[in-house]
């Protein structure tokens, strides 16, 4: 069984460490984390991908901003678990 947690993210440069420390503290091979940068205008974007780069089970993607629902919505589509969960 795998998971996969969907984390939309948009102009969270203050939050963002303390959000992707605490989901790399997640242990288990069989869960995979989906950052979707949502058009962030700030630093979000180049701290999560410098943060996540070591780690395999990130995977990142950015889009024009949307708004919140599109990006769970496009981060639910690129999951490839059995089972997903938004992280908010």
């Amino acid at each position: 069984m795998k998971i996969s947690v969907i984390v939309p993210i948009y102009n969270m440069e203050k939050f963002i460490t303390r959000a992707i420390s605490c989901l790399k503290a997640q242990d288990g091979p069989n869960v995979e984390f989906i950052l979707v940068n949502d058009g962030s205008t700030d630093a979000t974007l180049s701290i999560a991908e410098q943060l996540c780069a070591d780690d395999g089970r990130f995977h990142i993607f950015s889009m024009e901003n949307r708004g919140y629902g599109h990006a769970c919505n496009f981060g639910i589509r690129q999951a490839t678990g059995d089972f997903w969960a938004i992280y908010e």
